[in-house]
């Protein structure tokens, strides 16, 4: 499995929802962004169940 990288605009519609589809299937999502910053953007939601968060 080889690892793949991309760069998103937050700022506008179709760089959230780009994001939004990416984590639904992430297995592992590594940020440096604190948890209230990830609830302005509406990502905990897309966040699958099964997938693990690192801060």
């Amino acid at each position: 499995m080889a690892k793949k990288s991309v760069t998103l605009d937050l700022h506008t519609d179709t760089g959230l929802a780009a994001l939004h589809n990416l984590l639904r299937g992430a297995d592992v999502l590594v940020t440096t962004s604190r948890p209230a910053a990830l609830e302005r953007l509406v990502l905990l939601p897309h966040i699958s169940p099964t997938s693990t968060l690192v801060w």
